[in-house]
């Protein structure tokens, strides 16, 4: 006879919870309507801000130079209006930035339906004659553009230094050349008002004032006794300006007066 008081127990039958079960499907289920939702708003969102939010107003400050219309047209390249969320601040700034006028630009889009932008551009400071051709410069003697009709710039050229340089040089010592006869202008520009500057060599200079006197600098060794003395005696030399041909001034304690052919010096 076989005993089974010590055989092993079969373990009860596993029951399954439905109501945890439940609990995740309807979980899962408020997740598929919670996205499905942000998805539709982001949806109706662009589909109303492009139908509504449309372009209206463009802002922008502290443009002295570049007209503002061929900031809008040329360099933003917006011709008509549209909704406000195409345009990307991004691409306008790469479209700012690349002009060669503007020096730093900040950009903004304000809802319903205005930009904002801010630049900072590059002051002309000079024009270059160079081979027959005209070309705008800033302060540093950096080469901005060429020097055409002008029609997108607001500010007047006319009255900036002139500088004609027939030598070819390389672009770092053109700019450093430029930079050095900008800043000579100025100390001889509060002498008297100067028609031109002819760089005849990186050394040489002749300034050619309006009222025909000329007046030779040397680049390399010019200090402020030169111009301190040309000041003093200035109004002399321009009452006897037929007769000069030209003056030169970098000398240690002395102006250098070269004479008209025929005439002679005191």
């Amino acid at each position: 006879m076989i005993d089974y008081k010590n055989a092993e127990k079969k373990p009860a039958p596993r029951q399954i919870n439905y109501s945890t079960i439940a609990k995740i499907v309807l979980f899962v289920l408020v997740l598929i309507l919670l996205s499905f939702g942000i998805y539709f708003s982001i949806y109706t969102y662009k589909i109303y801000t492009k139908k509504f939010y449309v372009l209206k107003h463009i802002y922008i400050e502290d443009n002295k130079i570049l007209n503002r219309n061929y900031i809008i047209k040329n360099v933003m390249n917006i011709n008509s209006a549209r909704s406000l969320y195409l345009y990307n601040t991004q691409n306008i700034y790469s479209k700012l930035i690349s002009n060669a006028w503007v020096q730093t630009a900040e950009i903004a889009k304000f809802y319903p339906d205005t930009i904002y932008i801010r630049i900072k551009e590059r002051i002309p400071a000079g024009i270059l004659y160079k081979q027959k051709k005209k070309f705008i410069i800033d302060d540093k003697g950096s080469i901005i553009s060429n020097y055409g009709s002008n029609i997108y710039i607001s500010t007047k050229l006319d009255n900036l230094p002139k500088i004609k340089i027939n030598k070819n040089y390389k672009q770092n010592d053109l700019s450093n050349i430029l930079n050095l006869s900008l800043k000579r202008f100025e100390k001889m520009d509060k002498i008297g008002k100067i028609d031109y500057i002819e760089v005849v060599s990186d050394s040489y200079e002749l300034f050619h004032f309006k009222n025909g006197l000329i007046v030779a600098i040397n680049a390399l060794r010019c200090n402020a006794g030169a111009y301190n003395r040309l000041e003093r005696e200035w109004s002399e030399f321009v009452s006897r300006k037929d007769k000069i041909e030209f003056i030169s001034i970098c000398y240690h304690d002395k102006i250098v007066i070269k004479w008209e052919r025929g005439v002679s010096g005191e």
